[in-house]
């Protein structure tokens, strides 16, 4: 019986990509922090989410990742540069570290970070196909994943009015990922709110997936990107 349980057990295929956790920071210093979501282990993926939000309407400096063996995956800079999403993706070969820093090269901006991790991806290649961005719209844009059991993310980084929460994330997706800072945007003329999220969805198995509306009222400039992860 032992030895038919031993056959069973290695004839099992992989369980697939799996959520563990995520984290969110948010900070308007030169350099700041985030941490790595809880229980990070080798193998584990962790996909970074950087936005930066400028106060003054100008372009945002240029960030210093911090980090050793990060891959800088995908940039949404907003058409007027007010405004940068960007996705830094990593496997853990080793002992996972507990932070990964940052820094910015000017002061007075709003910078909001969310993080993923996965585990049961790909050993090779985390990302499944080429990432996809798009500005000025609050869905899509659409990605074809290639690889059976592959999950999209769906990444925003907006400006919006509804201030305080509220955020609706795109039909299907979950394991939601969120953070938001308020502030006086002077250039747009009123309060607002620099809002950052991430979510996911198993890909379907066929043809393309367009997320839907990261829904929250009133927004501005709004950066966003699409991923998919690549199953072992």
């Amino acid at each position: 019986m032992a030895a038919i349980q031993q056959m069973l057990l290695a004839a099992a295929p992989p369980a697939g990509l799996t959520f563990v956790s995520s984290e969110t920071t948010t900070s308007d210093a030169a350099s700041f922090s985030l941490s790595i979501p809880a229980g990070a282990q080798v193998d584990d993926a962790v996909i970074i989410v950087v936005h930066v939000a400028n106060k003054a309407g100008s372009t945002p400096p240029s960030n210093t990742f911090g980090g050793t063996g990060y891959t800088s995956d995908a940039t949404s800079t907003f058409a007027t540069g007010t405004h940068r999403l960007q996705v830094f993706v990593k496997r853990f070969t080793t002992t996972p570290e507990s932070v990964v820093n940052f820094s910015q090269t000017a002061g007075a901006n709003r910078i909001n970070a969310v993080a993923h991790l996965w585990r049961g991806g790909s050993a090779s290649q985390i990302l499944d196909v080429t990432s996809t961005v798009s500005t000025g719209t609050d869905s899509g844009p659409a990605i074809t994943p290639v690889t059976a059991g592959a999950v999209v993310l769906s990444i925003i980084g907006q400006f919006t009015s509804t201030l305080g929460g509220g955020q609706a994330v795109p039909s299907g997706y979950s394991n939601t990922a969120i953070r938001a800072q308020t502030d006086s945007y002077s250039w747009l003329g009123s309060t607002m709110e620099a809002r950052t999220g991430m979510a996911s969805k198993p890909w379907s198995g066929s043809g393309a997936e367009t997320p839907g509306a990261w829904t929250s009222g009133g927004s501005y400039d709004t950066c966003r990107i699409t991923l998919a992860l690549r199953p072992a």
